[in-house]
């Protein structure tokens, strides 16, 4: 049994659940391991092997699709996940794709409440990645990850 097999993970087709599970254990790792600025600029890295492995596709894939497979291999994946990584990740396959996006992290707490930070993905003036923890967070400054790669 291959250990895809044992995660509900089909590594035929597109393969981009595949892939974004790839992604989502190796930032895991990296935000456990590494500075933030190191793990930005692995994405990088990261984008170009999956658009090499992609090779030339006729259409580029939905940030929506993209998204959704994020999500599912998050549901697969035998560990938890931050929106950070969800981000991140999802990210790193739309820069495969070669389709701009902006990574943003709110805030909310103060006055008796506990501090909390949040992350989402923005693509095409809409939250691809991460929306589902929006609630409340006041968007920061937006992230501007271009110095650091």
């Amino acid at each position: 049994m291959r250990p895809s097999d044992r995660i509900g993970i089909a590594w035929g087709g597109s393969g981009l659940v595949a892939q974004a599970a790839a992604l989502r254990l190796v930032l895991q790792a990296g935000l456990a391991a590494l500075p933030f600025p190191l793990v930005v600029r692995m994405t990088r890295l990261l984008a170009g092997v999956v658009a090499a492995l992609r090779g030339r596709a006729p259409t580029p894939r939905d940030p929506r699709t993209i998204a959704w497979a994020v999500r599912a291999a998050g549901r697969r994946l035998p560990l938890a996940t931050s929106c950070l990584v969800e981000a991140l990740a999802a990210k790193t396959l739309l820069d495969a794709e070669r389709r701009p996006s902006r990574l943003r992290i709110g805030v909310c707490g103060g006055d008796g409440k506990p501090f909390q930070a949040h992350a989402w993905l923005e693509c095409d003036g809409e939250v691809v990645a991460g929306a589902a923890g929006m609630g409340n967070f006041r968007p920061l400054m937006p992230l501007s990850l271009e110095g650091w790669l």
